[in-house]
């Protein structure tokens, strides 16, 4: 039983380490600034995605989702938090093609978040009898 425990414990050492070592090793291969306006799906302190395209008629929407750090810059809006699902945003963000021991990935790093215009209030709640609607 000690010699499972003991293996496995040094199978997840390994794996760590080996994800350590991917984290050390990022090389960044190719970096482009790139501009985005859409509509705000998601957001959190240390993220936001912007849906950039709908396809009405297949039912489908176009998103992206991007980094945000300390370091971001934001327009029309003091703070991050002010900012809400649906608000229309234009995105500066850098575009960091990252090469390690696993290959290639994209990595989207917002730079500059500017406030264009506030979300549509849409309906809530409607009520039993089915007439009157209540909005924010």
């Amino acid at each position: 039983m000690k010699k499972i425990v003991l293996v496995l414990l040094g199978i997840g050492l390994g794996i760590g380490l080996i994800f350590a070592e991917e984290k050390k090793e990022k090389n960044i291969v190719k970096s482009t600034e790139k501009e985005i306006t859409g509509e705000v799906s998601a957001i959190s302190k240390n993220f936001i995605a912007i849906v950039y395209q709908r396809d009405e008629e297949k039912g489908i929407e176009y998103e992206m989702a991007f980094t945000l750090d300390e370091n971001i810059e934001l327009k029309n809006k003091k703070r991050i938090e002010e900012i809400n699902v649906g608000d229309i945003v234009k995105l500066t963000y850098e575009e960091n093609i990252e090469e390690s021991a696993l290959g290639e990935r994209k990595v989207n790093k917002a730079k500059v978040v500017e406030f264009l215009k506030p979300a549509l209030k849409k309906p809530k709640v409607l009520e039993p009898e089915g007439e009157t609607l209540i909005t924010e």
